[in-house]
C-alpha cells in the first residue's frame, strides 16, 4: 500500500463530492485533523473508518487500499456478446456474488497495558494481506537516550517466528517513547505461512542500544479483533 496514494484518493473522493475536510470528518465521526493527516499521507484510516468511507462514496475497500479506482469500461458491447456475458454471470453468480466481501478485516490492538497501538489488517481468500500499524505510544517513563532503536514486526505460527519488517533509527539519541511516535508499518501483500490467521500470533519487538552498546528488548503482543466486512 502506498500511503500517499491512499490519501490522494480520499481527497479526490471528498472534493468530487463537494465536501470540506470538516464535513467529511463529521460524517465519519473523526476530527478534521485526522482527515488532513490521511490526505497528506501522514496516516491511514483504520479498518472501521475505511468501512465508512467505502459506504459513503460507494467504492470498494480494495480500491481505497490500492489508492486508485479502477476505470469502468466505456466500450459498447454488441447485444449478442452482452447476452453471452449475462449468461455466464448468471451461471457464475454464486461464485461472484460475494466478490466485495472477499476481504476480511481485523483491527490490530494490544493487551499490554503499557502500550497503545492503532492498526488494521485486511486479507483475502487468496492470501493477500495488508498490514498497517501507526500511532504506537507507551506509558513508560524510561527517559534513557538510546543511540540505536529498532522495532520489528513478527508473526509466530506453530512455534516459528517470522520477521515481517523492521523500522530502525540509527545515529539519533532519543528515548523509546519518542522513537515509537515515528514508527509506522505499511505492508503490502504479506504472505503468511498460515492460511488461518486466527492461529497466528503477531507481536512487535523493540530493541534499544545505549551508549555502552548494551541492548535491551521489549515485546509488545498484538491482538486481532474482528470487524464486520463491507456488505
Amino acid at each position: 500500500m502506498n500511503q500517499e496514494k491512499v490519501g490522494a484518493l480520499i481527497k479526490k473522493l471528498r472534493t468530487d463530492n463537494n465536501l470540506t475536510q470538516k464535513e467529511l470528518a463529521e460524517k465519519l465521526n473523526v476530527t478534521f485533523q485526522a482527515v488532513s493527516k490521511w490526505e497528506n499521507g501522514k496516516s491511514v484510516p483504520d479498518i472501521a473508518q475505511l468501512h465508512e468511507i467505502s459506504k459513503l462514496f460507494n467504492v470498494d475497500i480494495t480500491e481505497i487500499l490500492d489508492g486508485e479506482i479502477k476505470p469502468k469500461s466505456k466500450k459498447k458491447v454488441p447485444l449478442i456478446i452482452a447476452g453471452i456475458i449475462l449468461i455466464f454471470i448468471i451461471i457464475g453468480g454464486i461464485l461472484i456474488i460475494n466478490k466485495k466481501g472477499n476481504f476480511s478485516f481485523k483491527k490490530i490492538t494490544t493487551s499490554d497495558s503499557d502500550y497503545s497501538i492503532t492498526g488494521s489488517l485486511a486479507y483475502d481468500s487468496k492470501g493477500k494481506i495488508y498490514i498497517y500499524i501507526t500511532d504506537i505510544t507507551t506509558k513508560s517513563d524510561d527517559d534513557t537516550k538510546y543511540k540505536n532503536l529498532k522495532v520489528s514486526l513478527y508473526e509466530n505460527y506453530n512455534g516459528t517466528n517470522t520477521k515481517i519488517k523492521d523500522c530502525e533509527q540509527e545515529g539519533h539519541n532519543t528515548t523509546i517513547k519518542e522513537h515509537l511516535k515515528n514508527v509506522k508499518f505499511n505492508i503490502d501483500d504479506y504472505k503468511s505461512s498460515c492460511s488461518d490467521l486466527t492461529k497466528s500470533n503477531f507481536y512487535l519487538e523493540v530493541s534499544a542500544t545505549n551508549e555502552e552498546d548494551k541492548t535491551i528488548y521489549y515485546k509488545i503482543n498484538l491482538e486481532l479483533e474482528d470487524i464486520c466486512p463491507v456488505e
